[in-house]
């Protein structure tokens, strides 16, 4: 905008507007999201499910845990990878 001839005042309200309306959209849609994943989260318990979550180390741990639920006829069992973070080094 600066480069066609628009003064920074511009530019910057203009870039203003644009983060304001972004962050309001993300806003509505994670309120969204959490909303069903929370109502689909008390529906499971409302008909008697159990919320587990376990923690496993490597992908040999993961196929266990999921054997041995499945073993015991766990329903609906989801794998969901999180990123750890890094350990600091000095």
């Amino acid at each position: 905008m600066v480069a066609s001839g628009g003064t920074l005042l511009a530019t910057i309200l203009a870039a203003s507007v644009v983060g304001t309306a972004g962050c309001l959209i993300g806003t509505v849609l994670a309120q969204w999201i959490q909303h069903d994943y929370t109502a689909y989260l008390q529906d499971q318990i409302d008909r008697g499910g159990l919320l587990l979550w376990v923690h496993v180390r490597d992908r040999a741990q993961e196929s266990r845990a999921l054997q041995i639920l499945r073993r015991h006829s766990a329903h609906d069992v989801h794998v969901h990878e999180l990123k750890m973070p890094r350990a600091a080094t000095s």
